[in-house]
């Protein structure tokens, strides 16, 4: 807004009238002639320049209105049993630990996802093909095709008592970028999982150190 314009006056030991005085104080109009042109209509021509500049700082600025972020994890093993969770490509189950939900109170101008997740399953180590056990981005009920990951096959035989390499386990340190104009995030609520695809009955065991949402307004 421009500079409020000069306001009503008073002459010391006369009688003041209410109605100027109230017209100091509200006078909506194009051209602020009142303190109302303080509610809301203050820009960069109210800011003052040089060695006074006005700094806008953390206390002028309402929590969480230009940005918002959540983390989520889990501490210990992540077991995912053979005959609990989905063995259907068609069908994805959310690890626990690896899926966040979250409010966005207006469409962001970035959102950003990113996880990391430790895995490996009970297929045998070396066997041909790739492994029945994948890894992929879940958001909103839609598939990230391009966010995926293999889990790494790490039993070391086929016997009963035959044990894993340990250090077969693989991290994924991945991320996914939402940005408004071409792909991003409506106002309202979000789900973002990292889910497990079995093409097999596979026993898997997962660490999930973290998975979060970052939102710029």
């Amino acid at each position: 807004m421009p500079q409020i314009n000069p306001l009503n006056t008073f002459i010391d030991g006369t009688t003041t009238a209410a109605a100027p005085v109230m017209e100091n104080f509200y006078a909506p109009s194009l051209a602020p002639d009142s303190l109302e042109g303080m509610n809301g209509w203050l820009d960069e021509q109210n800011v003052a320049t040089g060695g006074t500049a006005w700094l806008v700082d953390r206390p002028q600025i309402r929590p969480q209105s230009m940005s918002r972020a959540r983390m989520v994890g889990l501490t210990g093993h992540c077991d995912l049993l053979d005959d609990v969770y989905a063995t259907s490509a068609a069908i994805y189950s959310a690890i626990p630990g690896a899926s966040i939900s979250f409010y966005l109170p207006r469409a962001p101008a970035v959102t950003l996802l990113t996880w990391q997740i430790v895995g490996a399953s009970d297929e045998l180590y070396g066997a041909p093909g790739d492994p029945d056990v994948s890894l992929k981005l879940l958001v909103d009920g839609t598939l990230a095709t391009s966010q995926f990951r293999f889990v790494a096959a790490a039993l070391t035989g086929l016997a009963a008592n035959d044990p894993r390499y340990a250090q077969r386990d693989r991290i994924w340190s991945g991320h996914a970028s939402y940005i408004q104009g071409v792909n991003g995030l409506a106002a309202g609520w979000h789900v973002a999982s990292i889910v497990q695809v079995r093409e097999s009955p596979v026993f898997s065991r997962f660490r999930i150190r973290n998975m979060k949402y970052i939102a710029l307004f």
